[in-house]
């Protein structure tokens, strides 16, 4: 589901921690949220107010500032101080991929976890329908919300009907299509049962790396739900964010975070299958984007050949419901240039008429 409005229907309280006692300080915390920190001055304290407001209490949330050199690790102290459920750790730059990687060493004794962005925020009561959810079927591993895409001048819901998922081929070749209902590749608006997902870690220097990520998560998955509440603000195009990058820079490290992991895995051929249709469809993705750009398709295409010339020798499965969706791609992958020109002719000649 897909909406948009003006921005201005999107106001954030001014101070939540003002507004809700501050919770005791839980025995047992239950899920643990993982906040890494960078650079994001202006929107920690936005972000950590949504978090300690939340009406389900039980949490231990887990501040990794990766050596921020603005005043984020003193928010962070500060914010320790004011509630016992919140534990910071200080590290030299790592990185996203790195600043997770420390947060998921601390969830002995969680039964769940989440990741949240540090620019971000929640609604109130997401974490609450989440966790109900995972407390009532013991075999439902992951549960995804929706959220609130905020751009500069615009917003839009990214949303699912209320749906379960089950079993591993309808799982991934689901994740993989990326059409209706789509699981998104983010992982912070997800939350994971630790028992299954709390051993898998993050590919370290690398932009892009949810998507190989949630792909393991997925593949090891028993049962997903899809939840329609919109549970997260999420900040597109603040000044230096990755996103704000994403349109007009070089994607081959994504390219290049799954052909890694196609490696890891290369023992595993059901998995290898997966993760190449994966990598396919995320080259004919950008390429299909930027064959309307024709200088960025004359620049950024050359860099993206290898990928695709590697693909072409390992399986490809059909997690198509369209049998014309899979011969499209496979078109693709072994007439690249010719099928992407005869596309652009058809588009120009399209638009002369």
């Amino acid at each position: 589901m897909r909406g948009s409005a003006p921005l201005p229907s999107i106001d954030l309280p001014a101070n939540p921690l003002a507004q809700v006692p501050m919770p005791p300080t839980p025995s047992t915390p239950r899920l643990a949220v993982i906040i890494p920190v960078y650079k994001v001055e202006p929107y920690l304290r936005a972000c950590l107010d949504s978090v300690c407001a939340q009406t389900f209490a039980d949490l231990r949330i887990i501040l990794v500032d990766d050596g921020s050199p603005d005043s984020c690790g003193a928010i962070c102290d500060e914010y320790a101080e004011r509630d016992q459920r919140i534990r910071v750790i200080h590290q030299a730059n790592r990185g996203l991929s790195g600043a997770r990687n420390a947060g998921l060493a601390l969830l002995e004794g969680c039964p769940y976890f989440t990741y949240l962005d540090s620019d971000d925020w929640l609604e109130p009561d997401i974490y609450r329908q989440c966790v109900e959810l995972l407390d009532a079927d013991e075999a439902l591993d992951l549960v995804q919300f929706g959220f609130r895409k905020l751009g500069r001048d615009y917003q839009e819901l990214q949303a699912t009907a209320d749906r379960a998922l089950s079993g591993q081929e309808e799982i991934c070749k689901h994740f993989i299509r990326g059409m209706e209902d789509p699981i998104a590749p983010a992982v912070w608006n997800k939350v994971y049962r630790t028992s299954l997902c709390g051993a898998f870690r993050f590919r370290e220097g690398y932009n892009w790396e949810d998507i190989a990520y949630t792909l393991e998560v997925l593949y090891h998955t028993r049962k997903l739900r899809l939840l329609s509440s919109i549970g997260l603000n999420y900040r597109e195009e603040r000044e230096g964010a990755i996103t704000e990058q994403f349109r007009t820079s070089d994607v081959s490290p994504l390219f290049a975070n799954i052909e890694y992991f196609l490696d890891q895995h290369r023992e595993d051929v059901t998995l290898v299958g997966y993760a190449n249709a994966l990598l396919v469809n995320q080259l004919w993705n950008y390429w299909s984007m930027l064959n309307t750009h024709p200088e960025a398709y004359r620049e950024l295409t050359p860099h993206y050949l290898p990928f695709v010339e590697r693909a072409r020798r390992r399986p490809l499965p059909n997690v198509f419901l369209q049998p014309s969706m899979y011969r499209k791609r496979r078109l693709f992958l072994h007439l690249t240039k010719v099928y992407m020109g005869l596309r652009a002719w058809l588009r120009r000649r399209h638009h002369k008429h």
